[in-house]
């Protein structure tokens, strides 16, 4: 019995000896870990990167086909019935420093609720056009448009301006009369409405320039 329990104690000089990491294994490990997080820290910033883009561009284009929106339905309700006006549609195209960036103007109705009655129409007048922001040459080229409603007394009351769009390129907008399309309209000669309009903006984002095109039939036009 005495020898079989020296025989199964453990010799100190059996047990394996504990050691810790090294110097080296240390800088290793460092190395590896300073290692990944710049990898993740790099892709983490380009993802952000294109992503912070691609909603620049989004948001530039949701501007764009807003505008888009609001000179289309303009252009589908322009009327002629507004008396003592005399013009009903104004379009010109952008002069040679200017060029193509249209200058359109047009009377349009828009109902107080949804009714066919015209008394129960409200006629305004409203113009749209290119220009630097700061009304100098070397700011960005916004799009404004101004509208003045007509009021009971029967005159139009104050211009309401808002800046549709920044960073336009151009601007350009024909009309058809029933024939040909046509980059101008003599609203000085002939009264009537064109029977259709058609809108092109170019504007500039983050990656470059980008267009928006519309058409739509004018109500009013295809009457005559």
């Amino acid at each position: 019995m005495k020898q079989h329990a020296s025989l199964s104690r453990t010799s100190p000089q059996n047990t394996p000896a504990r050691r810790g990491f090294t110097l080296v294994e240390l800088l290793v490990a460092t190395a590896i870990v300073v290692l990944v997080t710049g990898v993740a820290y790099s892709m983490y910033h380009a993802v952000m990167a294109t992503l912070g883009a691609s909603y620049g561009e989004q948001k530039g284009f949701g501007r764009a086909t807003a505008a888009l929106d609001i000179i289309r339905r303009d252009l589908a309700c322009s009327t002629e019935v507004v008396p003592g006006s005399g013009v009903a549609l104004s379009l010109s195209a952008g002069e040679l420093a200017d060029a193509g960036c249209s200058t359109l103007g047009l009377f349009f109705a828009v109902a107080k609720r949804e009714t066919d009655d015209q008394a129960n129409f409200r006629i305004g007048r409203v113009r749209y056009w290119v220009d630097s922001d700061d009304d100098g040459s070397s700011g960005p080229r916004v799009l404004f448009r101004e509208v003045k409603m007509l009021e009971a007394e029967g005159g139009f009351g104050e211009p309401m301006r808002e800046k549709l769009l920044t960073d336009v390129v151009a601007f350009e907008v024909e009309v058809f009369d029933g024939t040909q399309w046509l980059q101008e309209w003599p609203g000085q000669k002939v009264v009537r409405l064109p029977r259709a309009g058609r809108v092109r903006l170019v504007f500039a984002d983050k990656g470059g320039q980008r267009v928006v095109e519309t058409e739509t039939l004018v109500r009013a036009g295809t009457l005559f």
